[in-house]
C-alpha cells in the first residue's frame, strides 16, 4: 500500500506552556488531484481517559484550499495546533493537574470536499 504524507509537523515553539504541541500544515501536493477552489476536510474523535474516567469528543474542522494553496490567517504559524497542557502563569490549574494519571488518544481522517458538491455550500457558509 502507498503512503503519502498529507500533513508536516513542525517543530514545537511553546516557551510558556507545560505542555505537548504539534503545529501542522497540510500538504495540497499530496492529494490525489489538483485542489483548486475545495475544501480539506478533517473529522476528530478525541478519546481522554483522565483517573479512570473516559470521554469521548467528536468535531470537525475544514481549511479553504484556493489555487492549490491552503489558506491560513497572517497570526497563524501553521495551518492546524494541537495542544495539550496548563500555562506556566495559571497555578491553579497547574495545582488541580498534580497526581491525576491519564491518556489522550487523537485519531483524525481527513476528507476532500471538492467544488461543486452537495457539501461544499454548508461548508463554505
Amino acid at each position: 500500500m502507498e503512503q503519502r504524507i498529507i500533513k508536516r509537523v513542525k517543530p514545537d515553539k511553546h516557551t510558556d506552556y507545560m505542555a505537548c504541541a504539534q503545529y501542522v500544515d497540510w500538504v495540497t501536493q499530496a492529494f490525489d488531484e489538483r485542489l483548486d477552489n475545495d475544501f480539506i476536510v478533517q473529522e476528530i474523535c478525541l478519546e481522554k481517559e483522565i483517573d479512570g474516567i473516559k470521554t469521548i469528543s467528536h468535531y470537525y474542522e475544514a481549511w479553504h484550499v484556493v489555487n492549490g494553496v491552503c489558506k491560513k490567517e497572517p497570526y497563524q504559524d501553521s495551518h492546524d495546533l494541537f495542544c495539550i497542557g496548563h500555562s506556566l502563569d495559571d497555578g491553579d490549574a497547574l495545582k488541580e493537574s498534580i497526581g491525576h494519571k491519564g491518556r489522550i488518544v487523537f485519531i483524525p481522517r481527513g476528507v476532500l470536499v471538492k467544488e461543486g458538491s452537495s457539501l461544499y455550500d454548508e461548508i463554505q457558509s
